[in-house]
């Protein structure tokens, strides 16, 4: 499962659990990594999406960046399950 930050905490969406669903698809398998989700007034930002550098994610390990692909893979995915996703 990858992890989802919302930023900030109090605008997280009724339906996060929705969005961890695509999230996850969008990562494939093992869906296992971090994306930073960021809120700008009409719709969320994805700021980061990261993978664990040597395995399974847990909170605290070093992170090293995804291929910015991977970022638009996760945009793109939120797009099509019509999530109000910030483009570019």
């Amino acid at each position: 499962m990858v992890t989802i930050q919302w930023i900030p905490e109090n605008k997280r969406p009724a339906n996060a659990d929705r969005w961890q669903e695509v999230i996850d698809a969008a990562y494939g398998s093992p869906a296992a990594g971090r994306v930073e989700l960021v809120w700008e007034t009409t719709c969320w930002r994805v700021r980061h999406a990261t993978v664990p550098a040597g395995g399974a994610y847990t909170l605290g390990d070093n992170l090293e960046p995804v291929w910015r692909d991977r970022k638009a893979n996760v945009e793109e995915a939120l797009t099509r399950a019509s999530l109000p996703v910030c483009s570019g």
